[in-house]
């Protein structure tokens, strides 16, 4: 693979927006005597670090977190790893897929290896645990994964490649295009995340006309067993059964229980594409299900996604890339064009300024952020599982689909 033609490509693909003004700014806050960012052309390193789960019960998330990232700062560096003559290094935290751990991780990443621009920690838990200690801190920290609402607006130095619980409950609606009088049931994972991801679903299908049968079913993450959620479900055969993203090893299980108790012949079950281990366990049901999905290395058709998956493949020893991939790869790339428009400056003022309203194509198509509140626009998919549950493309929602209302600004954090 020729790794520096395959950059360039990325590179002229991947056309960034930064306000003019900014550049000022960028020139008042670099390489002070003070102790701020490092110059361009310094020749000293830029130290990326990724917060992530090496370890541990959601290992497969920091698979896709870690290798996802370097995939896309390879491209939008054309395979050199380095900004304005400063060569880029990483350094990896592990949380052990334990969210009591991930402060106790961040301080001591930021103590020890003071990188320059950090990705945060997979899960929601995780990220909120340690979202305070780098907004302390005044690094600039991107998520990838993580969908807590609450990480919109949480810092000026707050950013986000993932999709919110709001966005992902936006997505759904649109991918299940309900239609007025059909009526929905929804079963949501009992704790922060499923409760606001949930609210959501059960508002927007609301607003479209839906008619709701009860109210939302929430259930424990890791439960043995769903059966008592499932019947209730079977005895109101509702058109369309709305899954909330159940993490772990609860969403296979619960599954198992709809597909025995045969909500499917009667309902249209909806939920977001999982990993491909989780669609492995998940049974016969796999590919009855309806998929809204963030990303998956065969849904987008755009040379950017052929080329990160090379990238990602590379980076990770030969491991191809999943569902939580794409969204790692575009803060990757993301980062690298910040670094760019301010010619390698690390100072967290001057990434903030280049970051906030950035916007281009992407692995996934077009993207945004939003200066307002750090939100992150981008698009998304319908999508379905063949028997050899590959994924197949139903139809692409455009960046504009992803937008919501804005809630809370960054001056009113």
């Amino acid at each position: 693979m020729e790794r520096h033609k395959r950059g360039a490509r990325a590179r002229r693909a991947l056309i960034t927006a930064v306000v003019a003004a900014s550049a000022l700014g960028f020139a008042a806050c670099g390489g002070d005597e003070d102790g701020g960012g490092e110059g361009g052309g310094s020749g000293e390193p830029i130290v990326l670090g990724i917060q992530t789960s090496v370890t541990g019960a959601i290992a497969a998330l920091g698979v896709d977190q870690d290798c996802g990232i370097k995939a896309g700062v390879d491209l939008a560096t054309d395979g050199t790893m380095e900004v304005a003559g400063r060569p880029i290094e990483f350094v990896v935290g592990d949380d052990q897929s334990d969210a009591g751990q991930a402060p106790r991780i961040a301080r001591q990443m930021l103590q020890q290896d003071q990188p320059d621009i950090v990705f945060g920690f997979p899960t929601s838990s995780s990220a909120l645990a340690a979202a305070p200690v780098m907004a302390d801190a005044g690094v600039i920290d991107i998520y990838t994964i993580a969908a807590a609402d609450e990480l919109t607006a949480f810092s000026p130095t707050t950013f986000r490649t993932s999709r919110n619980a709001t966005q992902e409950a936006k997505m759904g609606t649109s991918a299940a295009a309900i239609e007025e009088g059909d009526s929905f049931m929804i079963v949501a994972p009992d704790y922060a995340y499923g409760q606001s991801a949930a609210k959501a679903w059960e508002a927007l299908l609301n607003e479209q006309g839906g008619e709701q049968l009860s109210d939302i079913i929430y259930a424990p993450l890791d439960a043995r067993d769903y059966t008592s959620a499932v019947e209730r479900v079977r005895a109101e055969q509702p058109d369309i059964l709305v899954v909330v993203t159940f993490a772990g090893t609860g969403g296979p299980r619960l599954f198992q229980a709809i597909d025995r108790a045969k909500i499917a012949q009667d309902s249209r079950v909806i939920t977001l594409l999982p990993q491909r281990p989780t669609r492995e366990a998940l049974g016969g049901i796999a590919t009855e299900i309806e998929y809204f999905a963030i990303y998956d290395p065969l849904l987008p058709d755009n040379e950017i996604n052929k080329e990160f998956v090379d990238a990602f493949v590379e980076a990770c020893d030969g491991t191809q890339p999943d569902v939580y991939a794409g969204d790692a790869g575009i803060a990757g790339m993301m980062a690298v064009e910040a670094l760019k428009a301010t010619e390698g400056d690390t100072d967290p003022e001057a990434l903030r300024q280049a970051l906030e309203g950035i916007e281009g194509e992407s692995v996934k198509g077009a993207y945004k952020v939003r200066p307002e509140d750090h939100t992150f626009l981008f698009s998304f998919y319908g999508a379905s599982l063949n028997q050899d549950l590959d994924a197949e493309l139903e139809e692409t929602f455009d960046m504009e689909d992803s937008e919501i209302p804005v809630t809370k600004t960054i001056e009113e954090r």
